[in-house]
């Protein structure tokens, strides 16, 4: 959508913008996705004319074909090319560690598998419970392995906020870090603590060639869920597409 097509979405909805000195603060209860729209209007008209028209002009490249209908795919892709390139730097720990493209699909189809055997299959929603970090990515490659669709649930969220959501999916599968295990409702749910996850698979290995047989969804399939209203207790879960 371009700039114009944006300022008209925002004046046809029903967001009110208060200005007042240096503050913007919106009133009434919207979507994050339009509520982002009015940000991106206000600071665009913070721009002189010519260069908002230089953002416009140069803001957005040609319109591309994506090479892979998922994101596990284009992971795949990578992973046979080359399998010693780096796939994920996670700074979150200390030493901060890297993670091959080779090892990350080692780690994702060692889960996968395990979640297979525990019913997840495509269109299955599996909440993931955790903090940025190498395990969060290794557990929505394992979900997305699947065909199925991962909640991400930032652990630091409020519990009965957290509880919603999980009680909202029904899912009967729940991953999640050690730290955030302790938040987890584990009442007839099969928990996974991730760590334990790539701590196991480090101990086994497994050929690259050997991923084809979990590689399910398409580009229509459902990839992840999020919720509106910033997942307050009235919210609902959105699902999103490739």
């Amino acid at each position: 959508m371009n700039f114009s097509g944006i300022r008209q979405a925002i004046s046809s909805s029903t967001l009110t913008l208060n200005y007042n000195a240096q503050r913007t603060t919106h009133s009434i209860n919207l979507s994050s996705i339009t509520i982002a729209m009015a940000f991106y209007k206000s600071s665009l008209e913070a721009l002189s004319p010519s260069d908002a028209q230089l953002f416009e002009a140069y803001g957005r490249g040609k319109p591309l074909t994506s090479l892979f209908p998922t994101v596990h795919a284009a992971i795949f892709h990578h992973a046979r090319q080359n399998q010693h390139s780096i796939a994920v730097r996670d700074l979150s720990s200390s030493p901060p560690r890297t993670v091959t493209y080779g090892t990350l699909v080692k780690y994702s189809r060692f889960l996968a598998v395990r979640l297979r055997d525990q019913g997840v299959i495509p269109g299955v929603k599996v909440p993931i419970v955790v903090k940025r970090g190498l395990e969060m990515v290794v557990g929505i490659v394992a979900v997305l392995m699947c065909g199925a669709q991962c909640i991400p649930l930032d652990g630091g969220v409020p519990e009965e906020t957290l509880q919603h959501a999980i009680g909202e999916v029904g899912s009967d599968v729940i991953l999640c870090l050690r730290d955030t295990k302790g938040r987890v409702d584990a009442k007839d749910k099969s928990v996974i603590v991730l760590e334990d996850i790539v701590q196991s698979a480090d101990a086994e290995w497994e050929a690259i060639g050997s991923i084809e047989d979990l590689c399910f969804g398409d580009e229509n399939s459902g990839c992840y869920v999020v919720y509106t209203s910033g997942l307050s207790l009235d919210s609902h879960a959105l699902t999103n597409a490739y």
